[in-house]
């Protein structure tokens, strides 16, 4: 049994006691544990190299990192700086749609404090279901809109409908859509396969237009509704003409 320290001078020296501190007890012969001592040595410096490797390509994507977050902050800033901007292009065009609104109502001789929107027909019609002999029985509504039909569509379409969607139809008892993922509002897409047993009981959106009526001046949208829906006086025009004509009188 034989065992080896190497000194300060880098020479081995045998002990004979390998428990002495520094030494580990050994069963090859000189040669094979300097042979292992120098791999130990080799062992070191590549771990050694690893590590420095790896600092200087932690160092690298430390500034790859930085860089790609100046360029997000930047980023960031441009579209805060863009819904800035829109929040206040917004809030103009809510006082335009706001005024619109006002003017329409007394263009068509109702109080400003109407909603502007009016149901102006309710017509029965008809629409062709596969796995039906004959047609099914269903409604088309006309709206009228307070914006002039000289308007872009693109500039009153949301807008409408959101108004249809979140307060008209609601109070109208109609709270039932056919939706489609793709659209973001009520679906453009007409019936298909079984007429589902909810379709017969409430009334569901099912399609919808939109129409610049340029005779009465304002844009219009045609709902189709699988059943009949109660229209509250507010939304009928004749009724709210004639209540506004009669609060003139009285207060003349």
């Amino acid at each position: 049994m034989q065992a080896y320290k190497r000194n300060k001078l880098g020479i081995d020296l045998k002990i004979d006691d390998y428990k002495d501190s520094g030494c580990y007890k050994v069963e090859l012969s000189k040669d094979e544990y300097v042979q292992l001592l120098l791999e130990i040595d080799r062992l070191k410096e590549e771990n050694h190299n690893q590590i420095v490797a790896y600092e200087q390509k932690m160092t690298i994507e430390q500034a790859k990192a930085n860089q790609k977050f100046l360029e997000m902050k930047k980023e960031l800033s441009a579209d805060i700086s863009y819904l800035k901007d829109r929040i206040e292009n917004d809030t103009e065009y809510k006082k335009l749609v706001m005024q619109q609104k006002n003017d329409s109502c007394v263009d068509r001789g109702v109080s400003k404090k109407s909603s502007g929107y009016f149901f102006l027909d309710a017509i029965e019609w008809r629409e062709k279901v596969s796995g039906y002999s004959e047609k099914i029985v269903t409604w088309k509504y006309v709206i009228q809109t307070p914006f002039l039909s000289a308007y872009p569509r693109r500039t009153v379409e949301d807008t409408a409908l959101d108004m249809l969607e979140g307060k008209i139809l609601p109070e109208c008892g109609c709270e039932h859509f056919v939706e489609d993922d793709a659209i973001s509002h009520f679906s453009r897409l007409t019936f298909s396969g079984h007429l589902r047993d909810e379709y017969r009981k409430n009334p569901y959106v099912y399609d919808w237009k939109m129409r610049a009526n340029f005779a009465r001046g304002y844009w219009e949208i045609e709902l189709f509704i699988t059943r009949e829906i109660e229209i509250p006086s507010k939304y009928q025009l004749h009724y709210c003409q004639k209540k506004r004509s009669d609060e003139l009188k009285n207060n003349s």
